[in-house]
């Protein structure tokens, strides 16, 4: 193998900020558009629609992604 990588390792995944606008929000989580992919409007076997829902606080104990600065409201 070419790394040391191992099943159950804990790696931490940093984006660059960028901005993006919110398209939903819920008690559990805030949906945005996604700004680092695009939808493929071609693709047969999945259908995105370019928005990823991230966790907001009150689901913190169920998520692994999170928001940072966790924000009350």
């Amino acid at each position: 193998m070419s790394h040391d990588y191992r099943p159950g390792d804990v790696l931490l995944l940093e984006c660059p900020s960028t901005e993006t606008a919110v398209t939903g929000v819920t008690r559990y989580y805030v949906s945005v558009r996604w700004p680092w992919l695009e939808v493929d409007p071609q693709a047969e076997n999945i259908r995105w629609n370019g928005q990823r829902a991230l966790p907001t606080p009150a689901a913190r104990e169920r998520e692994i992604f999170r928001t940072e600065p966790a924000r009350p409201h």
